[in-house]
């Protein structure tokens, strides 16, 4: 389970470090509304995992 979990970690990360690195790059060729969807949409992503974690500590805790 460990390894399985570390691997996943691994591959997130590397799609996170990608996304934002599009992001900064949109903003630097002035595609400040796309920049901005993309921002969005990470910051969402981030907001639901973190819930979802909430939501699991939660459930373990009953």
């Amino acid at each position: 389970m460990l390894k399985v979990r570390a691997i996943y970690k691994r591959r997130t990360s590397i799609i996170l470090i990608t996304e934002i690195i599009i992001t900064i790059s949109l903003l630097i060729l002035n595609f400040k509304e796309i920049a901005l969807i993309m921002a969005v949409s990470i910051f969402i992503v981030s907001l639901m995992l973190i819930l979802g974690k909430i939501k699991t500590d939660f459930i373990i805790k009953i």
